[in-house]
């Protein structure tokens, strides 16, 4: 019985510390991509990976990070597992300068496809027109967001360009 306890204690301790040191990895994995050492995130990513699922996002920015560290096919496995999880961006799949040496590679359409036919069904009863009138507000909206990020990241946050 007090063997039983201890274990009981024992796990119960141990779950909270090994989520932490997940919270923990995947910052590391995060910081590692900003500083472009995409093979070292890598390296973090496939250790928290085999321990846990994550969702789309997750994996679409590890498939990033694999195909900038030049690991075609594991960024193509990400992209996959991010497909079957949700993702639903093609435009930003097809643009992403990110995923650029994938683009040779004949696995690249099959991710198209599959992420194409996924759509297909989702939106079979969609209003197009107004998808895509939304899709192109949208474009506008980040392209504005993305270029004040990029006026605050040469200029500073307090700057007058940027105000």
């Amino acid at each position: 019985m007090l063997s039983k306890l201890f274990f009981i204690a024992a796990i119960s301790i141990s779950l909270p510390a090994m989520a932490e040191d997940d919270v923990a990895s995947m910052k590391q994995a995060r910081l590692l991509i900003d500083q472009k050492s995409y093979a070292a995130s890598v390296q973090i990513l496939q250790k928290v990976f085999a321990q846990k699922e994550y969702g789309r996002a997750e994996y679409y920015d590890a498939a990033c990070a694999a195909a900038l560290a030049g690991q075609a096919e594991l960024a193509l496995v990400w992209l996959n597992k991010s497909i079957d999880k949700g993702w639903r961006n093609l435009e930003h799949l097809r643009t992403d300068t990110d995923l650029e040496s994938l683009h040779t590679l004949p696995a690249w359409q099959l991710v198209l496809e599959k992420l194409q036919a996924k759509l297909d069904v989702l939106e079979k009863n969609y209003d197009q027109a107004l998808k895509k009138e939304l899709e192109a507000i949208h474009i506008a909206d980040q392209k504005m967001r993305r270029r004040l990020d990029d006026i605050e990241n040469i200029y500073g946050a307090e700057s007058k360009e940027l105000q």
